[in-house]
C-alpha cells in the first residue's frame, strides 16, 4: 500500500484528481451558482438557464463515448492539451455571452472537451495503471471533484455576488486550466509502459488475481445485464443532477444566497468523503451492498430536505444527499468493473456512461422546469426519494442475474 502513494503511481493519482476536479468539480458541481444570476440578468426563467447544463452534459456524454477512439498512447498528452484549451477557453468566453443562444453554444463546446478528458478517460487510465486497490484509487480521484466544489463554491458565489456572473466564469476558466496542468506536465502515460513503469500490484501478485477476476467475468456482456446496469446508472445520474439546484432550493424557502452556497458546499464535502468511503468499503464488501446502503441514505436526505425548512436540518440533509455522487460515479464504475471484468469494462462503461450522462443532462433541466411549473421543489424531491428505492432493486437484480449465469 505504501507504494500506492509514491513515484509515478502518485503522479497518475494527482493527474486523475486534477482532471476530475476540473470536469466535475469546476464544470458540473458549481454550475448551479450561475443559474439565478444569469436568469435575472438576461430576464429569462431558471429552466431556460439550467438548459445550458443539459446541453453541456449531452455533449459531455458524446465526448466520453468517443474518448476511447480519440485518445491513444501516441497522442495522450496532445489530446489532453487540446481539450484543456477548448474547455478553459470556452468557459472564459461565457463571460462575454450576450444571450442564451451563445451560452448554449459555448456550453456545448466546453462540454465536449470536458467529456474527452473526463470520467471515461480517468477510469480507463486508472484501470490501466492499477491492478490492486482500483476502487480506492478511483474513489480518491472522484472525491477530488467534490473537494473542488466544496472549496470553490463559496469563493465563486462571493465573486458572483460582488463582481457578477461574468467575472465568475473568468475565474472558473483559470481554475480549470490550473487543475488540468498536472495531467499535461507530469511524466505519465496512457499505459504504464508508456512511462517505463509496471501496473501497480503486478509485482505483488495482484496481476494473477486480476486475471482470475477477468476469467470469472462473462466473455460477452449479456443484453439483460446491460439493460439493468444502464437503468441503474440512468437513475443514479438523474438523482445526482439535484445538488446544483440547492442554491435555488434555499432561495425558494426564503433563505439567503449564503445558505444556498453552504448547502452546496456541505454536499460537496459529502461528495468527497462519500466517494472515498465508498471505494474503501467496495474493495472489502463489493459494490452491491454499499450502493444499496448509500441509496437508502440519499432517499432519507431528499425527504428531510423537503420536510424541514430549518438551516441546521437542511445542512444534514445536504450531507446525506451528497452521497449521490458516490453511487453515480464510483458506484457505476465499480459495479461495471465487477460485472464486466477489466477487459470488458473498456467496451461496456463508455456506453453506460454516455447514456447515464444524458440522463443527468435532462435531469438538471427537468428539475428546473418542475420548479417553474409548481413554484417549489417538493415534487422533484419526492421523485428523488422514490428513485433511490428503484435503484436498490436494479443493482440487486444485476448481481442476481450475474450469479445465475453459467
Amino acid at each position: 500500500m505504501k507504494q500506492l502513494f509514491r513515484g509515478k503511481y502518485l503522479m497518475v493519482l494527482i493527474a486523475s484528481c486534477g482532471l476530475a476536479g476540473a470536469v466535475l468539480g469546476l464544470l458540473v458541481n458549481v454550475s448551479g451558482l450561475f443559474f439565478t444570476p444569469i436568469a435575472e440578468d438576461l430576464g429569462v426563467g431558471r429552466g431556460s438557464v439550467s438548459l445550458t447544463l443539459t446541453i453541456c452534459n449531452l455533449v459531455f456524454a458524446l465526448g466520453g463515448m468517443v474518448c476511447p477512439r480519440l485518445v491513444k498512447s501516441k497522442n495522450f498528452k496532445l489530446m489532453l492539451l487540446i481539450s484543456m484549451i477548448v474547455f478553459a477557453g470556452s468557459t472564459a468566453l461565457l463571460a462575454a455571452a450576450p444571450n442564451l443562444i451563445t451560452l448554449y453554444i459555448l456550453n456545448g463546446l466546453r462540454g465536449f472537451a470536458a467529456g474527452v478528458c473526463g470520467m471515461v478517460l480517468i477510469t480507463i487510465v486508472i484501470n490501466n495503471w492499477f491492478l490492486e486497490s482500483t476502487s480506492l484509487v478511483t474513489s480518491i480521484a472522484m472525491a477530488f471533484s467534490g473537494l473542488a466544489g466544496a472549496v470553490f463554491s463559496p469563493i465563486l458565489s462571493s465573486i458572483i455576488t460582488s463582481a457578477g456572473w461574468r467575472v465568475g466564469y473568468l475565474v472558473d476558466a483559470g481554475l480549470i486550466a490550473l487543475f488540468e496542468l498536472p495531467a499535461i506536465l507530469l511524466p505519465i502515460g496512457f499505459f504504464p509502459k508508456d512511462a517505463g513503469a509496471e501496473p501497480y500490484g503486478k509485482a505483488a501478485g495482484a496481476g494473477k488475481s486480476a486475471e482470475n477476476a477477468e476469467d470469472a467475468a462473462p466473455s460477452r456482456f449479456p443484453i439483460t445485464l446491460m439493460v439493468l446496469l444502464t437503468a441503474y446508472a440512468i437513475l443514479a445520474s438523474y438523482v445526482a443532477s439535484y445538488p446544483p439546484h440547492f442554491p435555488g432550493i434555499a432561495d425558494s424557502y426564503g433563505f439567503s444566497a449564503a445558505v444556498g452556497s453552504t448547502l452546496l458546499s456541505i454536499c460537496m464535502v459529502a461528495n468527497s468523503g462519500g466517494k472515498i468511503l465508498f471505494g474503501a468499503l467496495a474493495d472489502k464488501f463489493g459494490a452491491k451492498k454499499i450502493i444499496m446502503l448509500f441509496s437508502l441514505l440519499i432517499g432519507a436526505g431528499a425527504l428531510l430536505l423537503m420536510i424541514f425548512h430549518v438551516p441546521g436540518l437542511m445542512y444534514e440533509a445536504a450531507a446525506l444527499f451528497g452521497l449521490c455522487y458516490a453511487i453515480a460515479n464510483v458506484g457505476t464504475v465499480t459495479a461495471t468493473r465487477e460485472l464486466a471484468g477489466r477487459k470488458g469494462y473498456n467496451s461496456v462503461y463508455p456506453t453506460v456512461s454516455m447514456i447515464a450522462t444524458v440522463a443527468n443532462a435532462f435531469g438538471s433541466s427537468l428539475v428546473g422546469f418542475m420548479y417553474d411549473a409548481a413554484g417549489n421543489y417538493n415534487g422533484g424531491l419526492i421523485l428523488a426519494a422514490v428513485l433511490t428505492v428503484i435503484m436498490m432493486g436494479l443493482i440487486f437484480s444485476c448481481y442476481v442475474f450475474k450469479k445465475k449465469m453459467p
